[in-house]
């Protein structure tokens, strides 16, 4: 199994306000490191920060789909 499956599968049983916790300190690696970061992962940044703000979320099975 993977890391990225082995994290996918701690996800499906963290309870909400957990992964939100998570979500917030990946968002701030992210722009911690941004400068290593392709334009479209930054755009791709961009959108998912621009649809949390607008209340918009997405379940693991949308995202790794």
């Amino acid at each position: 199994m993977s890391t990225k499956e082995k994290v996918i599968n701690i996800l499906n049983i963290l309870p909400e306000n957990v992964i939100e916790s998570l979500y917030d300190y990946a968002q701030y690696l992210a722009e911690r490191n941004e400068e290593y970061l392709t334009e479209d992962e930054i755009k791709s940044l961009d959108k998912a920060r621009e649809d949390m703000e607008n209340g918009i979320y997405y379940t693991h099975e949308e995202v790794w789909d």
